[in-house]
């Protein structure tokens, strides 16, 4: 075969090789996620946000600080695809020269088709690393919320609806977040078979060959590894059943103790009632017998007790106080009525046109009203006014 056709025949396969191998996996993911590292840590995340939103009070800053490692991590990388993406353009503006070492097609229209596969790739990757940062920024907000938090959405039609906030929305960002960030990892995986690429297709082809091989023992779990995950999530279940369990008596214990608290205010007050009128039956029936007043005569307060009466006279005070009150609050509004009119008044004189026609007299006492009623505007206290 010529040298010129290896790259159209290699560089295919290679990258074939890598699709299939990624299209298994995530079959594989869908399917049999406890097969994988991905899904099992997927299992892991969602666990973890239930525990981080069970005590939120408790564990808020654990969680948002282990969010912002994960926002760095992904910030990092999303640099360094950035960077290497700018100076790859470098590469494709200067001049390519054929090396001996390299067996393929050695054009420049190939080189240049290398480097713009190896900047896409780089490309691809800062964009999945930012969704990533996207996805962990709105979960450092979410996972601070207890489960039985409700926030308030306001709808295109302007109504208003609650919706609570589930962990296993949390839970599905975050996982969100990993996807992303684990795809950006993926893109460098693949630029470092592209980068190969640049030395001829024969390198690419084992790299990929490589690659494969490597991933494969990086994405899947063993027996004992997915033993151990299942008995920790079988004991963990268990300890959610029981907890769930004493959330839900305890619930139900506050509900009867409120119920009975009801209750008893109920007895309480129809006792109060009961009393009250057997008070005004036994004061009509004294009157009665007195003869100050008929049994079928309105009831008035000058039937009431000694008691009473001291309660009516005290409310007479207050009715009074709130009297005084009320007048000195007018006086008062009156007085800095009057006193804004004399400003007003006063600084149409000066800067009217009139000063010219006042006498020195008027024209001190227009001075003292302007000094003393901006005294008064610019140093008064605000908070009693109404």
């Amino acid at each position: 075969m010529e040298e010129r056709y290896l790259d159209l025949v290699m560089v295919p396969l290679g990258l074939l090789l890598l699709g299939v191998y990624h299209c298994w996996l995530l079959f594989t993911i869908l399917k049999y996620p406890d097969r994988t590292v991905i899904g099992l840590n997927a299992q892991v995340r969602r666990r973890w946000v239930q525990l981080m939103m069970a005590d939120s009070i408790k564990n808020g800053v654990l969680a948002v600080q282990t969010i912002r490692n994960n926002i760095m991590a992904s910030t990092v990388l999303a640099t360094t695809a950035i960077t290497l993406a700018s100076l790859i353009t470098v590469f494709v503006s200067a001049s390519t020269t054929s090396s001996v070492f390299v067996y393929g097609n050695t054009s420049s229209v190939a080189y240049s088709i290398k480097y713009f596969a190896i900047s896409l790739c780089f490309l691809l990757a800062f964009l999945c690393n930012v969704q990533s940062i996207r996805y962990y920024a709105h979960v450092s907000f979410l996972v601070t919320h207890p489960t039985s938090t409700s926030i308030v959405v306001v709808n295109d039609s302007s109504s208003v609806s609650e919706a609570h906030v589930t962990v296993e929305y949390v839970a599905r960002s975050l996982n969100r977040g990993s996807y992303f960030w684990s795809l950006g990892l993926r893109a460098f995986y693949i630029s470092f078979t592209l980068f190969l690429w640049i030395f001829g297709p024969i390198p690419m082809l084992a790299s990929s060959v490589v690659m494969c091989c490597i991933l494969f023992f990086l994405d899947t779990t063993t027996e004992i590894t997915r033993a151990l995950h299942l008995a920790w999530h079988h004991h963990h279940a268990k300890e959610d059943d029981i907890t769930n369990t004493m959330s839900l008596v305890t619930k139900l214990m506050e509900l009867i103790a409120a119920q009975t608290n009801v209750i008893e205010r109920k007895e309480e007050q129809k006792q109060e009632d009961v009393t009250s009128m057997v008070v005004q039956l036994f004061v009509r029936v004294d009157n009665l017998a007195d003869g100050r007043a008929s049994f079928f005569a309105p009831y008035s307060d000058s039937t009431l007790t000694l008691h009473v009466r001291h309660a009516t006279v005290v409310d007479a005070l207050e009715k009074k106080l709130t009297l005084f009150a009320f007048h000195l609050a007018l006086l008062e509004k009156s007085a800095s009525g009057l006193g804004m009119l004399a400003f007003v008044w006063a600084i149409v004189l000066l800067l009217g046109g009139f000063a010219i026609m006042l006498e020195p007299k008027d024209f001190v006492f227009i001075t003292i009203v302007l000094v003393t009623e901006s005294t008064r505007i610019f140093s008064r206290s605000h908070e009693l006014s109404w």
